[in-house]
């Protein structure tokens, strides 16, 4: 043993005490781990050392080799050190048995890589783990000879074997063995009773002289997992596994061979085979055999039943050579038809395995040229095959398989073999085609090679369909030559199939698609077409034919090129006009053009009278061609005046939402889109889509051409498009229809509302604000009515979705009488019938094509800004729950109960239940400030931030800071999910109790901070939605806004910015204690009265839940309506109810007292108001009356209630305009809160702009001044004067020049001749403003005729006419204008005369017993001819011309009819100041000098020097009688109004030399005023102080240096501070006639005063002073 383990190693371990550590060290440098091999171990029990010896000395140089060995233990792992040891103790070997050595080492084969290494059975394998055998190893009591010869006879080899034995004087040689010979692979297996003795057998083998010399080779067998079991019947592989595993251990394999009745099992532990092979095993009574088997070997060991097996293998193969012989007489050769594909498929289901079992003699070929399959064997065998492949064939799955007409057309023509290969088997389908004249049919083995090839060819197989545009380019000869060449090129791939209308290539998918591609390129580029070189203005056209065009000759034959109006026609193949296509529009964009439009009156008609001379003259200066255009027929110009007609029926939604029907014409419709009901196809070729087409031009069907060249478009589809030519729309919508089928109809319906709403969006999304529908859906078979009803409500839906949107205008336009009647009942079924529009009117619009309309103001913006990040900040009113932001923020309790709070139980009410159930998923906190974040479930938001706000602390805690860090963590939560917008509520201005300013100031500031500290990328708008009756949080957040952003943009409800019109309500009229308008027919009035005192049919009564509240308005009604009413409403309470309880009226005055539960809540009112009043329509009651619910003992704002009932009174009348219902009245307790009341009626009231120059007018006649006749005309009519200024068209120039410079050098030319011609004069006049209708009337026709422009100014008060237009035109106008001013003067001077007369005596005649008063001319022109003491008059009367002998008549006409007359005298007992001196007969006026000294003189010397120290030249009195009795008139007449006698004062009016006579004749006259000062009103102005009216600007002095000044008597009345425009003192009241006396500049200290009638004033002095 020492010579054959010679190669040793030392081991140190680091501790001996291990049990059973030597097998662990032997196992271990055996096994593969260590790098080891076959050795041995010397280990004393205790020691920390061990001695290794191999065999090999390679496997010592492997283990040394190797950098660590551990053991692994149950505890842990030993680690150990291997080194050589320090002195070798080998003993010396001879020469002889190194070469013994070196032979074994030759003949003894190493184990393969597949078997177990020799040493490992012997040393290593455990013999299990149970009791003292736990680590013992399996060992190989076995050994196989190999390479014997044929001397290798079983005596030989027992003497062999004995002889090895017996030369190791091995003590069990006489135990025998047992050798079993294997002729097969020329081995032997020999097996020993004990390891130990096969492993010295081994070991000696090499050392004996015959075994070497015989070459043979020992190695040791494989402990064996395998058994053979034999004589096994009628039992499956699960029996035998079951049977094992019971008998044996876990079996790892099993291979059963039905046909020789015996199994392979491999067990998973070699221990089960040593198990199973000491035991007798019988299954099912029937007993089995089992032996070892080895892989190594390929064979089982038969032991002692090698005997028999070896007679029966003999006479087997006797009996096999017997029946080849046999075999060989009787056997055939047969031909089977199998197609290829068929065999194909069948060998993949296991053919040559299926015809072996038949026979294993059996001999086949195919031969696949021939298709048949040659089978070589007995009868019955060939027709066991036979039936095989007839079975096979009969099994497949067949199915058909769907192929476009022409691809089957190509399929039948090639060959079915062919076509199997290269589509199915080439790729690996298992699959075959079977041709016939109908059908294709698929076959293979499984439904799923069934489906997989019929998915292959589906997709591999197709058609391609080319529609032929030009038929003519089938006949060229370039288009033969290119299909030939293509079929060739892919013969077998595609075949191509041609018909007048369409190209069909069919084939393979890939040669498809590039045939396809280049016969639809030949055929596209060499279609005749015709298209245009859109020009800009035929200007353009003119100046290109004027270039040098000579290129256009090499195009001659293959495009025809005409010039048209505004554009280049072009008509040849496509690639060819395409190519000369983009040279002339080089060509066009070469040149430079320009417009110049000219407003300047007259330009037109100097160019036309001088057309060629001008426009020759700039063409030959600057190169440029100029034409002069015709507006009305310029397709080139931007505006288009349009007939619109007035819709026929049309409202207005809360959101400002403008809905319409209109009989119209779409062509001509001037909106920002129409929608044309279109074909799949875009093929606009009859109805609305011809129409848009011809007006639009050719471009539209091309661009549509374009687009559906990558596919049509399919029901509900909607594409966009330009509009162009003559069309007044900026966009088309085509939209796509569905096709009615009537049974059932709800699917068209429900495509034809999206079809509309997919328009809508279209239209929103490109930036449109208006858009025309028609009736879509009826050219596709729609019913009518359906049709409308179907369009209609797809609108409503649209923007009852919508929560912000820009489209303000949606117009049903039609042409058809029938269809506009169906479109107005539709919409107001839908929307309901309180149309906005009166009878239909047309009206001329001017319609912009460009730029495009501005988008329409939303209603319900208030304010918005952009912060210089981007940012933009919108303040809204709306429901926060249908905002469309991407984020709500929501307010909720502390135990995130989403039922309470108001904004948190609309959002659940919206979102739906699921929204609670995710938040209580998050299992919040509950912490003030926390934030939760879930989906928005049914909401238009994307998510929604749940947060706890504070309650408000007054600033003693930690609450504001909270606030600021809820915002600050919304907006941040927003920007970092990628939000691009959130909407906050007005957070904790409720029920938490912050004051509203504080909140607004606090999210705008974070806002603002977030904005410029983050630079928001995501987040780009930020909107703060406030509940819209909410006046008072609209107001604070407004105002809030303004202050941190005063130049943002207002929306149209921005707070303090009036509106007209403002709200529903009519006119609010105002009186003590009352303040009343009107809803329709309803008549609304807010009072402050006794409630149990009201006589309306309906008393309403805020109540408890039970309706026996005690106290307040309820305390009221219950005890006037005494005990009776009490005891109903126990009765009643006690019964399920609503909420709200009608009784009997009991003591009150009313027919019923409606009971309802009262708030504090402004949403809780608003809803219990719109529900009594829908209880007071359903019991067709007329009146009704409300306290001021909440205001009492809830002490809610008054201003909240107001806007909460007066909201629920708009809602339901807006949705009841026929009802019973004609009073509705709020009766406030509590006066001070009427105001509220009042506010919120004028907020909510219609305001018109109208009405207040007409309440004015209507005023200014009451209050006519006394003693005036019957005269028709107010003598002030300067509010009304309104100079019509008649704007022509603007004259158009288009020019065209190479540069353009040189275009600006022919604007300019042409704006200089222009300003050559033309000029303008001023006319100042005061008598301008005098004018009347007539004259304005002959204005504009001077205008017209003549082409100038007339336009009226006023500076400084004074009115002006200026007159623009060619010199020869402007002087002509101005003559005529001087002559009007000369009419109108004495016009108006004939009026002051005769209502001066008629304030002095009243003329009148006798008829039929009555005197009546004479005309105003007639008064007149009797009392001038008494005051010049005339003897008689003729005059008028009744049309009738009469002589009146005066002054007492009688008057006679030509007939001899006498008339009596009488003068009444109207000044009578109104005398002149007795200190006045007399005066001569027939003298209206004289001014009589004061002499200096007098007291007279004295006191006005003084009035005049308190304040001016000017010398005084002289005083003079002026003595006007009838001025002083009509001043005196007027002065009576304002005591009597005013009731107190403080009505007259001594003021001084500075004036000029030249007026003082007319002042003195006729008194003050307003007319002039404005001429010096007006800035408190169109009057006349007086001054406390003598120094103001000295000023130069109203005492101008004369050429002597001498100035004029009154000291006049004023009757100021009753007066107010005026200001500038005003022509009368204003009304004392709102609902008061009565108007102030005269106006101040200031109330408290006035120093100037102005009056507007000329009666209140009298010129008692006039002042002469340097």
């Amino acid at each position: 043993m020492a010579d054959t383990y010679s190669y040793p190693l030392l081991v140190e371990l680091p501790d001996g005490n291990i049990p059973k550590l030597k097998n662990k060290l032997v196992k271990y440098f055996q096994s593969k781990k260590s790098n080891g091999g076959d050795c041995e171990v010397d280990y004393e029990p205790g020691s920390r050392t061990a001695v290794l010896r191999f065999r090999r000395e390679e496997d010592q140089r492997n283990v040394l080799a190797k950098a660590a060995h551990q053991i692994s233990l149950d505890k842990g792992v030993i680690k150990m050190t291997v080194h050589l040891p320090s002195e070798e103790k080998k003993t010396q070997e001879t020469p002889s048995e190194k070469g013994n050595k070196s032979d074994v080492a030759v003949t003894i084969k190493e184990s393969k890589a597949d078997e177990p290494n020799p040493a490992d059975p012997v040393q290593t394998e455990e013999k299990g783990k149970e009791a003292d055998a736990a680590d013992e190893e399996l060992c190989s009591t076995s050994a196989v000879l190999e390479n014997l010869s044929e001397r290798g006879s079983e005596e030989f080899l027992q003497m062999l074997v004995e002889n090895i034995l017996k030369a190791h004087a091995h003590s069990s040689a006489s135990q025998g063995f047992n050798l079993e010979i294997i002729p097969e692979i020329s081995s032997a297996v020999v097996t020993f009773q004990s390891g130990k003795v096969n492993a010295d057998f081994i070991a000696q083998c090499p050392q004996n002289k015959m075994f070497t010399k015989l070459n043979f080779s020992v190695r040791p067998l494989e402990v064996t997992k395998q058994v053979v079991v034999e004589n096994i019947q009628n039992t499956n592989v699960d029996m035998l596994q079951l049977y094992f595993e019971s008998e044996g251990g876990d079996v790892d394999d099993l291979n059963l061979n039905e046909a020789e009745q015996s199994a392979v099992i491999t067990f998973e532990d070699c221990q089960a085979v040593q198990k199973v092979l000491k035991k007798k095993h019988h299954i099912k009574n029937e007993d089995i055999k089992v032996y070892p088997f080895y892989k190594s070997l390929g064979v089982a060991l038969y032991g002692k039943d090698q005997p028999s097996r070896q007679e029966k293998t003999v006479s087997e193969a006797l009996n096999k050579i017997n029946q080849t012989v046999q075999r060989e007489k009787t056997v055939k050769t047969q031909e089977i038809k199998v197609p290829p594909s068929i065999f194909h498929i069948l060998s993949q289901d296991g053919l040559q395995d299926k015809l072996l079992r038949v026979s294993p003699e059996l001999k086949t070929h195919y031969d696949k040229e021939a298709a048949v399959l040659k089978v070589t064997g007995l009868f019955n065998e060939i027709f066991e095959v036979s039936k095989i492949i007839n079975d096979g064939i009969l099994g497949f799955k067949r199915g058909n398989l769907e192929v476009d007409t022409y691809v089957f057309d190509m399929m039948k023509d090639e060959q079915q073999e062919e076509l199997t290969s290269a589509l199915l088997t080439s790729v690996g389908i298992n699959a075959a085609l079977e041709i016939s004249a109908q059908r294709v049919q698929l076959v293979a083995l499984s439904d799923k090679d069934l489906l997989h090839g019929q998915d292959h060819l589906r997709r591999f197989l197709i058609s391609q369909y080319i529609d032929v545009e030009d038929v003519d380019v089938l006949k060229k000869p370039e288009w033969q030559v290119l299909v030939g060449q293509l079929e060739n090129d892919n013969n077998k791939k595609c075949r191509i199939t041609q018909s007048p209308q369409k190209v069909v290539v069919s084939g393979h998918k890939d040669s498809v698609e590039q045939v396809s591609s280049e016969l639809s390129s030949f055929l596209t580029q060499n279609a005749h077409v015709e298209t245009t070189v859109d020009v800009k203005a035929n200007v353009i056209i003119d100046y290109i034919k004027s270039l040098d065009m000579s290129w256009l000759k090499d195009w001659e034959d293959k495009v025809a090129v005409s010039f048209r109006k505004e554009a280049i026609f072009l008509s040849g193949s496509r690639a060819s006009v395409e190519q000369i296509k983009i040279l002339l529009e080089d060509v066009v964009a070469s040149v430079s053009f320009d417009i110049l439009r000219l407003s300047k009156p007259g330009v037109k008609k100097l160019f036309k009278d001088k057309d060629s001379m001008l426009l020759s003259t700039i063409r030959r200066d600057t190169g440029c061609l100029v034409q002069l255009v015709d507006e009305d027929g310029d397709k080139g110009d931007d505006w288009a005046s349009v007939q619109v007609q007035k819709p026929v029926y049309q409202i207005k939604t809360q959101d400002g939402v403008e809905i319409a029907v209109c009989k119209a014409d779409m062509c001509s419709y001037p909106v920002d889109a129409v929608v044309n009901a279109s074909t799949p196809a875009l093929k606009h070729s009859a109805g609305l889509a011809a129409a848009l087409v011809k007006a639009a031009g050719p471009q539209l069907q091309a661009e549509c051409d374009r687009i559906v060249s990558k596919g049509q478009l399919k029901p509900g589809d909607c594409v966009i498009t330009g509009a162009g030519g003559q069309l007044c729309c900026q966009k088309i919508i085509h939209a796509v229809g569905p096709k009615y089928i009537k049974t059932p109809s709800h699917k068209a319906e429900a495509q034809l509302r999206r079809t509309i709403k997919n328009s809508l969006e279209l239209a929103e999304t490109h930036g449109c604000t208006s858009v025309a529908l028609p009736a879509v859906g009826r050219g596709q078979g729609f019913p009518l009515d359906l049709c409308v009803a179907t369009v209609v409500k797809a609108v409503k839906d649209y923007y009852l979705e919508k929560y912000d949107t820009i489209l303000k205008m949606i117009h049903l336009v039609d042409n058809d009488d029938s269809v506009v009647q169906a479109m107005e009942g539709a919409v107001k079924q839908e929307f309901g019938s309180h149309s906005v529009v009166n009878s239909p009117q047309p009206l001329t619009t001017k319609v912009s094509k460009s730029p495009p309309v501005k988008r329409a103001v939303d209603d319900s913006c208030l304010c918005r800004v952009q912060t210089k990040e981007g940012l933009d900040i919108i303040l809204t009113k709306g429901n926060i729950e249908a905002s469309t932001m991407e984020v709500i923020v929501n307010t909720v309790s502390e135990d995130f109960d989403l039922t309470k709070g108001a904004v948190s139980r609309v959002i659940l009410a919206a979102a739906g239940p699921r929204l609670q159930q995710m938040v209580a998923a998050q299992d919040p906190r509950g912490a003030v400030g926390e934030v939760v974040v879930t989906d928005g479930c049914n909401l238009k938001s994307q998510n929604v931030y749940h947060t706890v706000a504070p309650r408000w602390d007054k600033g003693k805690s930690t609450a504001k800071k909270t606030l600021c860090d809820i915002l600050n963590r919304c907006l941040d939560l927003a920007e970092s999910n990628h939000m691009s917008s959130i909407s906050f509520p007005a957070i904790g201005t409720g029920n938490l109790g912050f004051p509203k300013d504080l909140v607004a100031s606090l999210m705008l500031e974070k806002i603002l901070a977030f904005s410029s500290q983050n630079h928001p990328k995501n987040l780009k708008k930020v909107v703060i939605v406030l509940y819209p009756t909410d006046a008072e949080t609209i107001k604070e957040f407004s105002d809030e806004f303004m202050k941190k952003f005063p130049s943002a943009a207002h929306g149209s409800l921005a707070p303090n910015k009036v509106q007209s019109p403002a709200g529903p309500f009519s006119n609010v009229a105002s009186s003590s204690g009352m303040h009343e308008t009107k809803l329709g027919n309803v008549t609304i009035q807010a009072v402050t009265a006794d409630i149990t005192q009201e006589t309306t049919d309906v008393i309403v009564n805020s109540s408890n839940a039970d309706f026996s509240l005690k106290s307040g308005v309820s305390k009221a009604i219950l005890e006037a309506a005494g005990q009776a009413v009490e005891q109903e409403c126990r009765n009643l309470a006690a019964q399920p109810n609503p909420g709200m309880i009608m009784t009997q009226p009991g003591n009150l005055k009313c027919k019923k007292i409606l009971h309802l539960i009262g708030t504090t809540d402004t949403i809780k009112i608003n809803k219990s108001v719109k529900e009594a009043l829908e209880m007071c329509l359903k019991t067709s009651h007329t009146s009704v009356s409300f306290p001021a619910i909440g205001t009492g003992q809830g002490n809610v704002q008054a201003r909240q209630v107001a806007d909460s009932m007066l909201d629920a009174v708009i809602e339901v009348l807006s949705q009841n305009t026929s009802s019973t219902l004609t009073t509705v009245r709020i009766v406030v307790f509590q006066p001070h809160m009427l105001k509220d009341f009042s506010d919120s009626m004028h907020q909510r009231g219609h305001i018109d702009a109208k009405d207040k120059g007409g309440a004015f007018m209507q005023f200014w006649g009451k209050l006519k001044t006394i003693l005036v006749g019957k005269t028709t005309e107010s003598p002030d009519k300067k509010e009304d004067f309104v100079i019509v200024t008649v704007q022509g068209d603007p004259t158009c120039f288009h020019i065209c020049g190479g540069r353009q410079a040189e275009v600006d050098s022919a604007k300019k030319r042409i704006t200089d001749l222009i300003s050559m011609g033309q000029t303008s004069v001023l006319v100042t006049d005061s008598s301008i403003s005098n004018m009347g209708q007539a004259d304005i009337q002959q204005l504009i026709d001077i205008q017209k005729k003549l082409g100038v422009v007339i336009r009226s100014e006023i500076m400084n008060g004074q009115h002006s006419l200026i007159i623009e237009g060619l010199q020869k035109d402007v002087f002509e106008v101005k003559c005529a204008v001087y002559d009007m001013l000369k009419k109108v003067r004495e016009v108006e001077e004939m009026k002051r005369n005769m209502a001066l007369a008629g304030r002095v005596a009243d003329w009148q005649y006798e008829q039929s017993g009555q005197f009546i008063s004479f005309d105003a001319m007639a008064n007149f022109q009797l009392e001038q001819a008494c005051e010049e003491s005339k003897p008689r008059i003729t005059i008028k009367v009744q049309g009738q011309v009469y002589t009146v002998v005066l002054p007492n008549g009688p008057a006679t006409d030509s007939q001899g009819n006498v008339l009596k007359i009488r003068r009444n005298d109207k000044l009578k007992g109104q005398e002149v100041p007795v200190s006045w001196d007399p005066m001569p007969t027939g003298t209206t006026c004289l001014p009589f000098l004061i002499q200096p000294g007098t007291p007279e003189h004295t006191d006005v010397l003084n009035l005049f020097q308190v304040s001016c120290k000017r010398p005084i030249t002289k005083i003079e009195r002026i003595q006007n009688p009838t001025l002083w009795k009509a001043y005196q008139a007027k002065k009576q007449d304002l005591e009597l109004r005013n009731k107190h006698q403080n009505n007259e004062k001594r003021l001084f009016h500075g004036t000029c030399e030249s007026t003082a006579s007319k002042v003195n004749e006729l008194g003050f006259n307003r007319s002039y005023a404005g001429m010096n000062a007006a800035a408190y009103g169109n009057g006349t102005y007086f001054a406390v102080n003598a120094s103001y009216s000295a000023s130069d600007t109203y005492s101008k002095p004369n050429s002597n240096g001498e100035k004029i000044m009154y000291l006049c008597r004023v009757l100021t009345g009753d007066f107010c501070k005026g200001k500038s425009g005003m022509i009368d003192a204003p009304t004392k009241g709102t609902s008061s006639v009565e108007t102030y006396n005269s106006v101040v500049d200031n109330e408290a200290n006035p120093i100037i005063f102005v009056i507007f009638h000329d009666n209140q004033a009298y010129p008692e002095y006039m002042i002469t002073f340097q």
